[in-house]
């Protein structure tokens, strides 16, 4: 394998692993926000539900992915021996 080819397979599985994110994220933001005014009628802690989805469970959603794209980043960057000295 040439170092053009090794380069552009690592790319492209970068590409795919941060779209997968984005669009896991984005799937959850809309589906929240047409299911809004549906779980609004319920009650958590005393806040509607959808509020405390959108709130706090959109940030906590977040976060994990940040912490499955490192760890997923981390392992193609081990396969195609990328790897960078801290």
């Amino acid at each position: 394998m040439n170092e053009r080819s090794k380069h552009g397979s690592y790319w492209i599985g970068t590409r795919v692993l941060i779209l997968s994110v984005l669009t896991t994220f984005f799937v959850c933001l809309v589906s929240a926000l047409i299911f809004l005014s549906a779980m609004d009628k319920y009650e958590l802690i005393g806040f509607p539900l959808g509020y405390l989805i959108l709130s706090n469970g959109l940030i906590i959603l977040a976060v994990g992915l940040v912490f499955w794209f490192v760890d997923r980043q981390h392992r193609l960057d081990h396969k195609h021996r990328m790897i960078e000295d801290i």
